[in-house]
């Protein structure tokens, strides 16, 4: 229950720290850089603290891994409101983060997290992953962003699932993925978009971008992906939009609801050599175009 503002750098900080630490119930407000920072200190816990209008970000781990970062709130931070990096095995769950450059960004090898159970809202981003791979995102609620959650990856990304997550309300797209090479083994399912660069583009005419869409996947090539069960309604162009440039194999969209989308309800697109995919079993109606 401490509380630590207006510090030059830290309110709270772990460098180096022995393992099965709490950092717990407490506030954290205007300090010079971030309000909680754990550096390289794995097996810890933060929990039920409060970081607000920290200089850079809200709670911040790097080198950390096995860490459990629940239950806090990270608000207005010209940064992020949680940042993980190089830390993988942690769990990010219960976390409300608002008015932050993103909410919750995984950077830089933070594999095999997650993220559960967040809010994120008016971000510019609510949820990001980067260069980050093998995690899962589950119930999670990103609304009122300018993009809901996004995964770029420059390389190969091997693994990532997004099962059960709420984007509503962004400027630009619900979920959107980018990845420069390969994006393989990747599973899209029970997710609900809603009114994602609908009322921006299309009340004002027609959309100016092509991109900005429910569920928008962009790679060089594509394998072994799922879209399944997710519901994509009033979207500012597509409901689902997937787009490969080199080849597409073994894609399946199946039992997934698109409405009144701008345009089309699932758009796939290759610009090579596309072999099985399955489109089937999915409700797509009253395009508004």
């Amino acid at each position: 229950n401490n509380t630590c503002s207006n510090n030059d750098q830290f309110g709270i900080m772990l460098y180096l720290s022995d393992s099965n630490v709490f950092v717990e119930s407490n506030t954290c407000s205007g300090n010079g850089d971030s309000g909680i920072f754990i550096h390289t200190s794995p097996n810890n816990t933060v929990v039920g603290n409060t970081c607000g209008n920290n200089s850079s970000k809200g709670i911040y781990l790097l080198n950390s891994s096995n860490t459990i970062v629940g239950n806090n709130t990270s608000e207005n931070h010209s940064d992020r409101g949680i940042e993980v990096e190089n830390s993988t095995d942690c769990t990010i769950e219960n976390n409300i983060c608002g008015n932050n450059d993103i909410g919750i960004n995984l950077y830089s090898n933070s594999d095999n997290n997650t993220l559960e159970n967040n809010t994120c809202s008016n971000n510019g981003t609510g949820i990001n992953l980067s260069e980050s791979y093998g995690n899962d995102l589950t119930y999670n609620t990103c609304s009122n962003n300018d993009y809901g959650i996004t995964v770029d990856v420059s390389g190969t990304l091997d693994g990532v699932t997004l099962d059960s997550n709420t984007c509503e309300n962004n400027y630009y797209n619900g979920i959107y993925i980018w990845c420069e090479n390969l994006l393989s083994n990747v599973t899209i399912s029970n997710n609900t978009t809603y009114n994602n660069n609908y009322n921006n583009e299309w009340m004002g005419g027609a959309p100016s971008t092509n991109s900005y869409s429910g569920i928008t996947v962009y790679s060089d090539s594509v394998e072994n992906v799922t879209f399944d069960k997710n519901t994509c309604t009033y979207e500012g162009w597509n409901g689902i939009h997937l787009v490969s440039w080199t080849y597409m194999n073994n894609v399946t969209f199946t039992n997934n609801v698109c409405l009144y989308p701008y345009y089309i309800g699932i758009r796939v697109r290759c610009f090579d050599d596309m072999t099985n995919v399955n489109v089937s079993n999915n409700t797509c109606s009253d395009s508004l175009g």
